[in-house]
């Protein structure tokens, strides 16, 4: 019997990656630095996800692996930052934070599919953001009143696809793991890890790019396809 179902954030209930690129695009163009360019979204989106993995970790901090990202891509703009203080980098990211934030939606079928189960069962956030920032987020997307909790790395010192924070993500919520189901978009941080904890598991795979079906899991293309039964 499910009692609780956790959701990722990024790539699950928020379209991120949508943002990130139109505000690297934006930001870059604005600062006069480059025109628009498929290649610059993706070196960006790269860095980004090396060092968001390193701050997953637990080797760099979260404001650190900002101050990085910029480092490592205006040197490809032809833009140097060998003297660049902490400040700069920081305001200088900043200042993409800032196209971040404004280009933050959701996906189609992620309120629909939280109206279906609201209410019926608790609901609840496990993301490997930044706990202020996830929070700032599902506000903005006028999320936030469905989740009775939002729970991310940096407050339970735990990072997916680590079990332990799916463990600390049920204790949180006072259920056992297998009464909770976990639902992410990635299968290595999300899925398996949740299975190896004892939760049940549901992938979110809008762009068809997993190619199969499992009997272990759920897999569905929108949050309108998840099942979630008093039975399972």
């Amino acid at each position: 019997m499910i009692d609780v179902v956790f959701f990722d954030v990024d790539g699950t209930l928020v379209d991120h990656d949508g943002a990130a690129s139109r505000a690297v695009t934006q930001w870059v163009v604005g600062q006069g630095w480059s025109g628009p360019s498929d290649e610059l979204v993706s070196l960006w989106e790269a860095i980004a996800e090396r060092n968001f993995t390193m701050y997953r970790a637990g080797q760099i901090s979260f404001q650190e692996q900002r101050r990085s990202r910029v480092r490592e891509f205006l040197p490809i703009l032809g833009v140097g930052v060998g003297g660049w203080t902490s400040s700069q980098l920081d305001a200088t990211f900043e200042n993409y934070l800032r196209h971040y934030e404004a280009a933050w939606q959701t996906f189609d079928d992620v309120r629909p599919g939280l109206e279906r189960i609201h209410g019926d069962f608790r609901l609840a956030v496990l993301s490997n953001g930044d706990q202020d920032q996830q929070e700032q987020k599902l506000r903005a997307v006028d999320l936030d009143s469905y989740f009775d909790n939002v729970m991310t790395s940096s407050v339970l010192g735990k990072s997916k696809p680590d079990v332990r924070a799916f463990e600390l993500a049920c204790e949180g919520m006072n259920t056992e793991p297998g009464r909770a189901l976990c639902v992410g978009d990635q299968l290595e941080v999300d899925v398996q890890p949740a299975l190896s904890a004892g939760l049940q598991a549901a992938l979110v795979d809008r762009s068809r790019s997993y190619h199969h079906q499992s009997n272990a899991y759920q897999v569905v293309s929108g949050l309108t396809e998840l099942i979630v039964s008093d039975d399972s």
